[in-house]
């Protein structure tokens, strides 16, 4: 199983000019992945990029929505700039995994991430990111992981624009702040890795259209599903939540209840901070400022990764 799409020749060499410093780094993004063999399922893989292994404690980073490795490149080589030991997993969609009292696409996408960390010997001792729906995926992969290992106590989490805070009231809704996030990421704009080509959002629409039944999953599961933030500071040694000012997709408003919640709570091991944006508007309480939509760290990787740097590093 390849990347959805090749990288195109625009934006190998957007990342060739934004990383010139460490032309390793990109060209081993854009080598053909690795792939992982699914246990019980023969033919099946999953496929990933590893970069900087062994460079720090590795990092995986779990993708949102249809996304696939071609989406989260940008992001990967900034991380892996950084310093770290990066695992960016793609999506086998193809067959379902049903678990007890697990949303099916949720089970899915966690049984993806423990087959890569498994291939990638990386399963004892992982931090972990991820974006959107991906915010839905890591509880699950932190509780398995838990289960068969010596605990995940020392882990560092940080969910960048998740899903499952807010209180979903219609798939309605859901679908109208979709069509609204699709379109404040098209036109032109000041981001570095623009996708002038369009091929990461194709990439995800060719996912989302080839696995219907999947894709019915995932859509439940963001109605549905939550994350406990009490049990999964419980589990892990720091938990981080990243929203995005003009995050169509779950924007302030939606989301500021559903964290207040989880803050009341009072975890001492969980914080949030926003890479851009966020700040007094003088009258105490916070504002929005342009520039941060919901897939920020993939357009502006340059913005997003030194804060979640600093907060790996703790």
């Amino acid at each position: 199983m390849k990347y959805n799409t090749p990288p195109s020749a625009v934006l190998a060499q957007q990342l060739r000019d934004h990383f010139a410093d460490t032309p390793e780094l990109v060209e081993a993004v854009l080598v053909e992945p690795q792939l992982a063999p699914i246990d019980g399922v023969p033919g099946q893989t999953v496929p990933y990029v590893r970069l900087n292994e062994g460079a720090s404690r590795p990092v995986l980073y779990t993708p949102g929505f249809g996304e696939s490795v071609v989406n989260k490149v940008s992001f990967a080589a900034a991380l892996a700039g950084e310093g770290f030991d990066v695992i960016l997993p793609g999506q086998n969609r193809s067959r379902m995994r049903s678990a007890h009292g697990v949303n099916a696409a949720i089970a899915t996408q966690t049984r993806n991430n423990l087959t890569v960390l498994r291939h990638a010997g990386a399963e004892d001792g992982v931090d972990m990111v991820s974006h959107s729906f991906g915010a839905l995926v890591v509880p699950e992969t932190v509780r398995l992981l838990e289960a068969e290992s010596d605990g995940m106590s020392d882990a560092a989490v940080a969910l960048l624009a998740p899903a499952g805070v807010g209180a979903e009231t219609s798939y309605a809704n859901i679908g109208w702040r979709w069509l609204k996030f699709i379109k404040s990421e098209w036109g032109p704009d000041d981001k570095a890795f623009p996708d002038t080509t369009g091929e990461a959002g194709k990439a995800s629409v060719r996912a989302l259209v080839a696995n219907p039944r999947t894709t019915l999953a995932e859509v439940r599961s963001l109605r549905h599903e939550h994350v406990d933030f009490a049990d999964l500071c419980n589990r892990v040694g720091r938990v981080a939540v990243v929203p995005y000012a003009e995050d169509e997709m779950y924007p302030q408003a939606f989301v500021e209840p559903g964290l207040a919640s989880a803050f009341s709570d009072g975890p001492a091991n969980l914080s949030a901070f926003s890479p851009v944006s966020f700040g007094p508007d003088g009258a105490g309480g916070l504002r929005r400022l342009p520039g941060a939509v919901h897939d920020d760290e993939q357009f502006n990787p340059q913005r997003v990764v030194p804060p979640l740097a600093r907060f790996l590093r703790g």
